[in-house]
């Protein structure tokens, strides 16, 4: 068996396991986890739990700390930013008449990218 947290990293989306790092975390708290892009903010939807080592598919990334009341802003400011870089991309594929639809766009916490969710032929 493995503790683990349950974190999600906007509403009603996927809920991904994440090493506690020894911390007890109650649902509901904001977090910042390492991931394969890079840090990034997340709510617990699972408190702490064991679960069986098999159902872990990959590696276990960690949960590096909670978030402060910084972290969250910064948060805000790069979901706002998004929805700036989400219109300017829209804007762009009208412009230049491009055949896809932009769905959504999310910087990781860190800011070192900028992610954009499309679909196109």
């Amino acid at each position: 068996m493995i503790e683990v947290v349950g974190v999600a990293f906007s509403k009603n989306k996927k809920v991904y396991y994440f090493s506690p790092n020894g911390m007890k975390i109650k649902k509901g708290i904001n977090v910042i986890v390492k991931t394969e892009r890079g840090l990034q903010f997340g709510t617990v939807e699972i408190a702490n739990i064991e679960i069986e080592e098999s159902k872990i598919k990959s590696s276990l990334a960690e949960v590096i700390r909670i978030a402060s009341k910084k972290d969250y802003e910064k948060h805000v400011k790069n979901v706002n930013d998004a929805k700036k870089a989400l219109k300017n991309c829209k804007d762009l594929v009208e412009e230049y008449n491009l055949n896809m639809m932009i769905l959504d766009a999310n910087y990781t916490f860190d800011r070192s990218q900028l992610l954009f969710t499309f679909l196109a032929d």
